[in-house]
């Protein structure tokens, strides 16, 4: 699968995209993610236990695909604004940029992404303790899983 990074709707003008599959948080029993099943009683992830993110059919076509991704908005602002400044005296000069940009984009939280993500081998922020576990799943945040063996730690 080739990740999308433009989405092209008509009346729109070409932009870069932030598309995801949406999710319903965490799967909070294996029975309830071996229940999760389309119209035809096949199993839309079939390999999901409990604490997993649960994704949602959006199309309703059956499948959880790329097909699936939804608009999540866009990292192009409305309205950017830049100023350089130069001053020179004699053998000494000082220069400074200033910029800024202003509403209609989402910002990809890079920084929660690495310290949440319990796999960059560092230190993780305080909420990485909020993960779920079978005596805490009314979280947010998906298990810290072993690598190699599949299961919550």
């Amino acid at each position: 699968m080739v990740p999308s990074t433009s989405l092209l709707r008509h009346g729109k003008v070409n932009q870069s995209a932030l598309l995801s599959l949406q999710n319903r948080w965490s799967f909070q029993s294996d029975a309830e993610a071996r229940s999760y099943v389309n119209a035809d009683g096949e199993k839309y992830q079939p390999y999901a236990d409990a604490g997993d993110i649960k994704f949602v059919d959006t199309n309703e076509d059956g499948t959880i695909n790329d097909d699936d991704k939804i608009y999540c908005g866009s990292g192009i602002p409305t309205f950017e604004v830049n100023l350089n400044l130069s001053l020179d005296y004699n053998r000494f000069d000082l220069s400074a940029v200033l910029g800024s940009a202003w509403g209609g984009h989402k910002i990809y939280n890079g920084n929660k992404y690495f310290y949440e993500g319990m796999n960059s081998g560092s230190n993780f922020l305080s909420s990485s303790l909020q993960s779920w576990r079978p005596d805490n799943t009314n979280t947010d945040v998906p298990p810290v899983l072993s690598i190699t063996t599949r299961t919550a730690t």
